[in-house]
């Protein structure tokens, strides 16, 4: 018997825009979310909120890039490159 496919497989080979909120309560999240990944957070994940992972610092720096650039009133478009050697 196989493993399913992974139906979030197909996106990092994806390049996709998103648009920054309309909505000035989420705008205000994004800032305050910015200001969390600067200091460095762990995230609980899971129904119960008992597994704990820590991002590593390159996903920490995009979604801190994300969130300042979407709390700005930008567009971010995310395109993965190629491997780095």
């Amino acid at each position: 018997m196989g493993t399913a496919p992974d139906p979030h497989e197909h996106l990092a080979a994806a390049e996709d825009t998103i648009d920054p909120p309309i909505d000035i309560a989420v705008t205000a999240q994004l800032q305050e979310l910015r200001v969390a990944l600067s200091v460095g957070i762990t995230w609980s994940v899971g129904p119960d909120g008992g597994e704990h992972h820590v991002l590593p610092p390159e996903l920490v720096e995009v979604l801190t890039f994300a969130a300042a650039a979407l709390a700005e009133g930008r567009p971010v478009t995310v395109s993965p490159g190629e491997p780095v050697p």
